[in-house]
């Protein structure tokens, strides 16, 4: 639980940033393109954590209740 709150605290940081990026003045062209590929490129990463967690959780859930029909209710 507590790494999934320091994934989403960092996925809005990110976000934030992007978003505030957008409504400010355009300076280098080069320095921009970089910093969004880097941000995008951590943002992939986070988002690749985050699919194993689920897959991590999913299958523990799995283990515990025998894979009951039960999930359809979540």
């Amino acid at each position: 639980r507590i790494r999934d709150r320091q994934i989403q605290d960092r996925i809005r940081e990110i976000t934030g940033k992007i978003l505030k990026r957008r409504g400010e003045v355009r300076g280098n062209a080069y320095e921009e393109k970089r910093q969004a590929e880097l941000e995008l490129r951590e943002l992939r990463k986070l988002e690749s954590e985050v699919k194993q967690r689920r897959t991590q959780i999913d299958s523990r859930f799995k283990a515990y209740t025998g894979d009951v029909k039960a999930r359809k209710k979540l």
